[in-house]
């Protein structure tokens, strides 16, 4: 082979490679994990819900998808609408922002939104909270739980966030004693506030 062929060869290869390079986007940022709706009851693929004994529901009528905070998608579109894998868990792939190939995609440590719908209606995530997540970079792997409640059935569920906080301000407003805990005059001693009758406690 002549010493030109070569390098014909060579600087065809040199012009056509980094343009394939270019023309693959980056690997997506995946989440995944278990879905839980309010009072525990756990969704389950279509196909292992027959076997399960605890409270469960079918997944079959489920999407879930990740979109910009103010619910715009990216694109190309990140959600799982085919329904809970065998492990029982959704699994979204989170498009990542190249220039020219994937420029709808999401930059690695913004913040976005996991949403979750149901025969066509859109459930409150409760955990994590408001459904916010941080998208993590190209080629990763976050294991992302999901609680969601059905917002038209009236039932609030907090976090355990929320719960520890509602305790502290509890204890801090009845605790007469200052001693951190609540004990039962302390106890009767609210209950009689909180009906009207207001009464002094002997903290000692």
């Amino acid at each position: 082979m002549s010493i030109q062929r070569v390098s014909a060869i060579l600087v065809v290869c040199l012009v056509i490679f980094p343009a394939v390079a270019r023309s693959i986007p980056p690997n997506p940022a995946r989440i995944g994990g278990a879905v839980t709706l309010i009072n525990s009851v756990k969704v389950k693929s279509a196909d292992n819900s027959r076997n399960v004994r605890t409270a469960q529901i079918s997944d079959e009528n489920f999407i879930f998808k990740v979109s910009h905070p103010d619910g715009v998608d990216f694109d190309p579109v990140a959600e799982d609408a085919d329904g809970l894998n065998s492990l029982d868990h959704y699994v979204i792939d989170i498009p990542i922002y190249q220039t020219r190939e994937q420029p709808g995609g999401a930059l690695p440590g913004e913040t976005a939104i996991v949403r979750v719908f149901m025969n066509d209606r859109e459930l409150e995530v409760v955990s994590p909270p408001h459904g916010r997540i941080i998208v993590g970079n190209s080629g990763s792997i976050t294991p992302v739980d999901l609680v969601i409640q059905d917002i038209e059935d009236g039932e609030v569920l907090y976090t355990q966030t929320q719960l520890d906080r509602a305790v502290a301000a509890a204890v801090e407003k009845w605790d007469v004693g200052s001693d951190g805990l609540i004990d039962l005059r302390e106890a009767i001693h609210a209950l009689m506030i909180t009906v009207g009758i207001d009464a002094p406690v002997d903290s000692r």
